[in-house]
């Protein structure tokens, strides 16, 4: 099974052998391709609503890999054992909805001293999951952006350190939230936009241009006029500061 980019690029930060976890699967298209190609011997999808479980399950099934590729019915990790964690995939969903993955009370047994790799690819909050990942004592080994069909997509992998400690985790995951959006716009863009990816990677140019764009877009349409901006338009308009500082 072909990829586009998106799923490619996570595709080849797979190595040889691995247990594969797609939680929302999109299709089984990433699973298919990693047993196809003998990257993968096993994989796991987990879907959480009926719909998408039985889509999956149909396209594994037309592949002729169901005996290699379980499809399971269940909320983000809750069906995965303990002896199968290993490179979890969370592609296409928000950054605050794989946080929720991350930290549940479950997952936070079944992850703890497990050696695991998370290949990720949030469509939004990237900047508070970057946050979050290295407070749950994760690090960010790739972090990158790829383009396809005109959309500029974040993916990162990320391991599990020696950091990791479960009580811990608990008794910051209730305040990380807060914590981040506590900090200062910069601090934030700079989470949002690290320095490696802005000055290193070749479509951080035209991502930023495109963030800026956006901005400018809603300020126009919602502020026009306005001699005093409302908290939510006079953030956008520091924003649009700070883009265009790191867009010159």
């Amino acid at each position: 099974m072909r990829l586009g980019a998106r799923l490619q690029a996570i595709a080849s930060m797979i190595p040889r052998g691995a247990l594969v976890i797609d939680i929302g699967a999109d299709h089984a298209k990433l699973p298919i391709h990693v047993v196809q190609n003998g990257i993968c011997q096993q994989a796991i999808i987990v879907e959480v609503t009926k719909g998408p479980y039985e889509s999956a399950k149909n396209n594994v099934l037309l592949s002729g890999y169901a005996s290699k590729i379980d499809v399971r019915l269940g909320d983000g990790l809750h069906p995965i054992e303990r002896h199968e964690v290993d490179q979890i995939v969370m592609a296409g969903m928000g950054g605050m909805t794989i946080f929720a993955i991350l930290t549940s009370l479950y997952a936070n047994q079944l992850l703890a001293q497990r050696d695991h790799v998370l290949l990720l690819n949030p469509m939004n909050a990237g900047g508070f999951l970057r946050y979050a990942l290295l407070q749950l004592a994760y690090d960010v080994e790739v972090d990158q952006l790829v383009q396809e069909d005109g959309i500029i997509y974040n993916i990162m992998r990320c391991r599990a350190s020696t950091r990791y400690d479960t009580t811990q985790r608990m008794d910051i995951i209730s305040i990380l939230e807060q914590k981040f959006y506590a900090l200062s716009l910069p601090e934030q863009f700079n989470w949002e936009w690290p320095h490696d990816v802005r000055h290193r990677d070749p479509l951080a140019k035209e991502a930023l241009a495109r963030e800026l764009k956006k901005r400018v877009q809603i300020l126009e349409k919602f502020g026009k006029g306005m001699e005093v901006l409302p908290n939510g338009l006079q953030k956008i308009a520091d924003e649009i500061i700070l883009y265009r500082m790191h867009n010159a």
